[in-house]
């Protein structure tokens, strides 16, 4: 269990760091006896083992002691955003809410007909100077709480996943693998909340081996990088490009440290960039809340951004649709043997066993997989958009655009026109403007044999909190 690996260090190198949040530095002494403050304020409530908490708490200090200490009482937890989840989430009976706003707001954000006990918790409650204990912790609960992931919702609607103690500890030994990381990381990320599936799982890898996490919610991702030590980093494709929009020499250059970038594409502009102006480390993984990382892979060449390896520790495949796999080089859809004890969506046995069968979990990706093992992936079966009868996989020609035209982003959508066939949309995130003769070219290199596309110069794309682009908040900026 986490918490007992945080005391664990604290007795045998209680000066180590374990945590730096926003520039402020915690020891596991200083950390581990924040824990036992919330453990003997939390088991006062006298909650029974199993019972579900749901925390909102924006500053991440104070919401990874509430965590901790909950699941080590027993608790399960739910990490929210927004209060406003509640509804939607049907989370079924709560036993507890943690929150940083005040007893209306939280009944307001309750369906109807629900109750819960609720524990007002300001910033700072747990993570400030004053509330040390020097008390013993209470003894284990038999039963170790887990923790609720919502996925992104790219599917159609949002489902959760139950990640128990024994998953998130089982999983640790691939993560040291697929991402390097030692007892000496130093792992920083900026702005991931507990309920990101990277957010909360990879801070207990560092600290199971007494390792240190660097935690920035300061608003510019370049904060993150001005930070001490950093070994690892770990960003979505939308902070990269807000760091990369920051002016030349405004962070160090440091080739020690290597940028894991996951959550979605990285443009092939972004990460020679990177490369030129932060590290020459910089990689690509891919992972689910569903079944954890399955591949990373080190950008040397330009096909590295397409073409991702798999993890020796994942069993992946390719299939056509009678569940067959496919041959190398012909597209299927993907899927992957689950790890965690849960192989299936909480409350939701119509998605269970949409997305899970025949033991392997389908997310409903496009891919091809090459004779070395190497997959490329080709977008959603979701993102699949039909544009007059012809059925396009967005992904490879968004990331084709992207390329030739040297842009952050592009993203591919239909719409009806005024006939009410459906029409290709492109959105290209790009600062400045692009001519019309640079469009041409790249319409005819990569759009060849569909329709006239309507393109629309936007400054920025719109990313969901997971790092995807959201493509219906786009399709409203653009055709409101």
């Amino acid at each position: 269990m986490t918490a007992d690996d945080i005391l664990e260090y604290a007795i045998k190198s209680p000066d180590r760091t374990a945590l730096v949040h926003n520039g402020m530095r915690y020891s596991y002494r200083d950390f581990a006896l924040r824990l036992g403050h919330a453990l003997g304020e939390l088991a006062k409530l006298r909650l029974p083992p199993g019972a579900l908490a749901a925390v909102k708490l924006d500053n991440l200090l104070d919401a990874w002691i509430t965590v901790l200490a909950l699941q080590r009482l027993g608790l399960d937890t739910v990490a929210l955003r927004t209060l406003d989840r509640l509804g939607p989430l049907d989370l079924g009976p709560l036993s507890l809410i943690v929150a940083d706003e005040d007893a209306a707001a939280v009944s307001q954000a309750l369906p109807a007909g629900r109750q819960a006990r609720y524990l007002p918790l300001p910033a700072g409650s747990y993570s400030g100077p004053a509330h040390l204990s020097a008390d013993p912790w209470p003894e284990p609960c038999e039963r170790a709480g887990g923790n609720i992931l919502v996925t992104s919702g790219t599917t159609g609607r949002w489902k959760k996943v139950l990640i128990t103690a024994a998953d998130l500890a089982g999983g640790q030994e691939r993560r040291r693998q697929l991402f390097d990381l030692t007892s000496t990381s130093v792992a920083g990320i900026h702005n991931l909340g507990l309920w990101t599936s990277l957010g909360y799982c990879a801070p207990p890898v560092q600290w199971s081996m007494g390792a240190s996490v660097v935690i920035e919610q300061r608003p510019k991702a370049a904060s993150l990088f001005a930070a001490s030590g950093l070994t690892h980093v770990f960003a979505l494709p939308g902070q990269i490009a807000e760091l990369l929009a920051e002016r030349e020499g405004a962070f160090p250059r440091r080739d020690g440290l290597e940028v894991f970038v996951g959550g979605g594409p990285l443009p092939l502009a972004h990460a020679r960039l990177v490369k030129a102006r932060l590290t020459n480390k910089v990689s690509t993984y891919v992972a689910a809340s569903e079944v954890g990382p399955w591949a990373r892979t080190r950008f040397n060449t330009d096909e590295d951004l397409r073409w991702h390896r798999i993890h020796p520790t994942c069993e992946v495949e390719v299939v056509g649709p009678d569940g067959a796999p496919a041959p190398p080089g012909r597209e299927g859809l993907v899927r992957i043997r689950p790890v965690f004890e849960h192989q299936g969506y909480l409350g939701d046995p119509e998605a269970s066993a949409e997305f899970y069968r025949d033991g392997f979990w389908y997310p409903g990706d496009l891919a091809i997989l090459r004779d070395d093992g190497r997959i490329c992936l080709n977008g959603r079966v979701t993102e699949v958009i039909n544009v007059r009868g012809q059925k396009i996989a967005t992904t490879p020609l968004e990331r084709a655009l992207a390329d030739r035209l040297g842009v952050e982003g592009v993203c591919i959508f239909s719409a009806p026109d005024a006939e009410g066939a459906e029409a290709l949309h492109v959105a290209i995130a790009s600062p400045a403007p692009i001519s019309r003769s640079e469009l041409e070219t790249a319409a005819r290199a990569t759009l060849s044999g569909f329709p006239a596309a309507h393109f629309h110069r936007v400054d920025a794309l719109p990313y969901s909190p997971a790092g995807k682009v959201s493509r219906q908040a786009l399709k409203q900026q653009i055709l409101g």
